[in-house]
């Protein structure tokens, strides 16, 4: 069943340039409440650094640094985020300071000290303290992104330097030095040990996972869904050998006027992802827009563009959630969307508040119930079932067992 076309901004969120304009959602908001920044700023990198996507193949990168340290730790660890209120998140977010140089992704072009630097942050699990001098002072903004999350000040670096030994887990260490492992399988031995998505998508942005000759600098946005494909991915084949789930569950939970759903049916593997866009959320453009993606168990041929990166941080989670079940489902995910939730804040509220939806699974009697159920959390009520692909395909499959 073929979709019907999205409005021009459901389909675009910021990243496609469709309208030919500067996108009003994504505008740089201008913070009069944040004290000027000097030429010079000293303090702990969360760690975190940011990988441009602009100008491709060559790219703008660096560490970025708060301007108050306090919350160092926590500054670009989303999943400790969930549960803060949007202007804490966004205050705290936008103290982040982006520090900007221009290097060629290819590591054969990579020649400037600063990239050394930047790397050195990526690799370390705790807060580095970081001095750096800019060639301007950095104006108070704040970036907006649909897939990354909110930062602040942008300024080109003139030069730094780390002041303390960065903390780097052995496992990282192992695996950034071993150059004749793909980056797929390091991705893979990484979360297998522990390892969070946001420090994978760190070292996966600055270039130091992969063999030797094919290491890239991988812009943040690219990164941070590559991460969740491919951990995904990982966790699919393995839940594949376990048997089917032998009851309908479901679970719920709302944060920011995200209200998310995650319903799992007794079949092999299967996963949708629907995104309702109530009329006057972001991106809605006045217009209750509902669109979906979806994949069957040998998984998809292409990129699932109509809801890009939610989908992967959705399915991530779809798929963590049956590991620890030791089954296999279909699975359908629903992430609604109201106009509460007014600022983009990136990918990570889909995979956080998923995640919290897949801890609270209850059991159902029959699909049915669940869907009643699930509808019930939903101020778009059972609108989304006519869209949803496998709920149709659900209805009208034959199974073998209905012959006995």
């Amino acid at each position: 069943m073929k979709s019907e076309q999205p409005p021009r901004c459901v389909a675009c969120k910021g990243s496609k340039n469709l309208c030919g304009e500067k996108c009003r959602y994504l505008s740089k908001v201008n913070l009069q409440n944040m004290d000027s920044i000097g030429e010079e700023l000293y303090g702990s990198s969360p760690p975190a650094v940011f990988v441009g996507r602009y100008g491709y193949p060559k790219v703008n990168l660096g560490p970025m640094l708060p301007v108050d340290s306090d919350k160092a730790e926590i500054m670009d660890s989303s999943e400790d985020w969930f549960g803060m209120g949007l202007e804490d998140l966004v205050s705290m977010r936008s103290s982040l300071v982006r520090s900007n140089f221009s290097s060629h992704i290819s590591k054969e072009r990579w020649k400037d000290s600063l990239l050394d630097i930047t790397q050195e942050v990526a690799m370390s699990d705790k807060p580095v303290d970081t001095e750096v001098r800019f060639k301007k002072s950095p104006k108070p903004t704040i970036n907006l992104d649909a897939y990354v999350q909110p930062s602040g000040p942008v300024a080109d670096i003139e030069d730094a330097e780390i002041t303390e030994n960065p903390s780097v887990p052995r496992n990282v260490e192992y695996l950034v030095g071993d150059d004749d492992v793909r980056a797929q399988t390091a991705i893979k031995e990484l979360y297998e040990k522990g390892a969070s998505i946001d420090q994978e998508i760190r070292l996966l942005s600055a270039g130091l996972l992969g063999q030797e000759r094919r290491r890239k600098l991988v812009p943040t946005r690219w990164s941070i869904t590559a991460v969740d494909s491919n951990v995904g991915n990982e966790l699919i084949d393995k839940l594949k050998d376990f048997q089917q789930l032998g009851e309908v569950m479901a679970g719920y939970t709302e944060y920011m006027d995200n209200r998310c759903i995650v319903l799992m049916i007794p079949d092999a593997w299967s996963f949708e992802f629907v995104e309702i866009f109530l009329s006057g959320s972001l991106w809605s453009g006045g217009k209750k827009t509902i669109i979906n993606d979806w994949e069957g168990y040998e998984g998809r041929t292409s990129y699932a563009d109509t809801t890009a990166g939610a989908y992967y941080a959705a399915r991530l989670v779809a798929a963590e959630r049956l590991i620890e079940e030791k089954r296999q489902a279909k699975v359908i995910t629903i992430r609604e969307i109201g106009e509460g939730y007014f600022i983009p804040l990136g990918v990570w509220i889909v995979r956080e508040t998923m995640r919290k939806a897949a801890g609270n699974l209850k059991s159902f009697e029959d699909l049915e119930k669940a869907l009643e159920w699930a509808s019930s959390k939903l101020k778009s009520s059972k609108r989304w079932e006519k869209r949803s692909e496998l709920l149709r395909r659900h209805k009208i499959q034959t199974k073998l067992s209905e012959f006995y």
